[in-house]
């Protein structure tokens, strides 16, 4: 992944719209009538946003809030000069394989591929006449830009030289970078100045040390406590009943997709001291970690014959699905019983869901996932990582650590895992990847905050603080 650097003062003067998604509205107008850069918020036009919209109003003032999505179906008076204008765009747009796949995980009603395809060069069009009227220099989301409405817009914005930029969790996720481009290879923003802050140094070691011990220390809070809900099993059918009541293709897909897993996956493998095998897990879907920030490999059947493709003959892939699967709702959109069937090949194994996941890591010879964070708690248990995708992980400089590129480079990087194994110097390469992570992000913790008081405050709410002060380092001067 390439760095960029901006003075901090880059946006002084210029006009900046922002879609602060869910961050704390008082935190970030406190921020923006500080500032000495022109931002307008922006929300997308929707019921949940009317009251944040009033909120932002109160604070910033009325011409300085406004919706830029879900007009297409209101402008009646469209106008030539944009239908031309719109034309290239369209091209750009249309043919990434995405656009689809994110129109049909936003909106779920049947329609026609024509009548779809015209919806889009609305948006397009829509999206163009707001840009031209606004001007903006930059826009900024609060994530990766991840439905049709949004991902138009900020592909829109990049073909008119509008640089987006957008919030991404680190490894340690209480931090957060900022990438520049809805792209598979996003460019790092680094400003001048950036000090490589450490005050979060203690969360950090610990929170390598959880990973480095058992599944009960490593599992995430929200997992134990489906685990919990669900009397310690990854599928409970009447729990499901009781939860999707009123959506029964739900709790009858899932029921289906557990059967047919446990029918075709295997824990045998695990004690062939024989087999040897890179282990690829599965992500939730749908989620923004995959739809869009998969790109290529949002369908991740892609990347497990790219992994077959690219591994030695004698050496097998082991997918594990994810537990929120089982744990949580299963879409028929996301999976189907005979998904599962298309996975097992002569290489891919899929492994039993009682098989610990760490279990499955320390006898892996490499881990592999579209963007997940398992790859990074892998690399802290000494095992080399793949990632396909562009979450957290590729903003890691690591021999240990390959971004997809290319087959050919993805083949060169598992033959020399296979045989050469890892790095010598486990902790020599930790500590780059620290230095590395720590002068590229901003944390969400206080100088006293605990490993603890993380762990239970829950992921989200320390990542929007570090979103929260990353902005008041790029928009306040002080």
């Amino acid at each position: 992944m390439e760095a960029v650097k901006f003075c901090r003062s880059f946006f002084n003067s210029e006009k900046v719209l922002m879609d602060p998604g869910v961050l704390p509205v008082e935190k970030l107008a406190k921020i923006i009538n500080r500032s000495n850069t022109e931002i307008e918020i922006i929300l997308e036009n929707r019921k949940k946003n009317l009251s944040r919209k009033k909120q932002y109003e109160e604070l910033l003032g009325e011409n300085n809030v406004s919706f830029y999505t879900g007009f297409d179906d209101s402008q009646k008076d469209r106008k030539a000069e944009f239908s031309a204008a719109a034309l290239p765009i369209w091209f750009e747009v249309i043919n990434d394989h995405q656009t689809f796949f994110l129109y049909d995980r936003t909106y779920t009603g049947l329609i026609s591929s024509q009548l779809k395809s015209a919806k889009v060069l609305e948006k397009i069009e829509s999206c163009l006449r707001y840009l031209k009227e606004k001007k903006p220099a930059a826009v900024f989301f609060m994530a990766t830009p991840h439905n049709i409405d949004t991902f138009i817009f900020a592909k829109v914005a990049e073909f008119i030289d509008v640089d987006v930029f957008y919030f991404q969790s680190s490894i340690f996720p209480w931090r957060s970078h900022l990438y520049k481009g809805v792209t598979r290879m996003p460019e790092l923003v680094r400003f001048e100045g950036f000090l490589e802050e450490r005050n979060d140094a203690g969360c950090v070691n610990e929170y390598i040390s959880s990973k480095r011990k058992g599944v009960n220390d490593a599992l995430p809070k929200y997992e134990k406590d489906r685990l919990i809900k669900n009397k310690g099993k990854v599928y409970n059918f009447f729990n499901d009943l009781k939860s999707w009541w009123n959506k029964p293709h739900f709790v009858i897909n899932k029921l289906l997709c557990y059967k047919k897993y446990c029918r075709v996956s295997s824990k045998d493998f695990l004690h062939c001291n024989q087999v040897q095998y890179v282990v690829f897990f599965l992500h939730y879907q749908p989620e923004r970690t995959s739809l869009p920030e998969g790109y290529g490999f949002s369908q991740q059947l892609i990347a497990i014959r790219a992994l077959e493709a690219a591994l030695p003959e004698e050496v097998k892939v082991v997918v594990k699905e994810h537990p929120s699967i089982f744990t949580n709702q299963c879409s028929w959109k996301e999976r189907l019983p005979s998904w599962y069937g298309k996975v097992v090949s002569d290489k891919t194994i899929i492994a039993d869901m009682e098989i610990d996941a760490y279990e499955l890591i320390d006898k892996s010879v490499c881990v592999a996932s579209i963007t997940g964070t398992v790859v990074s708690e892998a690399f802290f248990r000494g095992k080399p990582g793949i990632v396909f995708g562009a979450g957290p992980n590729v903003a890691v400089k690591s021999n240990m650590l390959h971004v997809y590129s290319s087959l050919s480079e993805l083949r060169t990087f598992l033959e020399k895992v296979v045989t050469d194994g890892v790095c010598s110097d486990q902790d020599k390469e930790i500590e780059f990847v620290l230095s590395n992570v720590y002068c590229s992000s901003v944390t969400g913790l206080t100088d006293c905050a605990t490993f603890a008081e993380w762990r239970n405050g829950g992921n989200n709410a320390y990542r929007l603080k570090s979103i929260i002060n990353y902005c008041n380092f790029i928009f306040v001067d002080e």
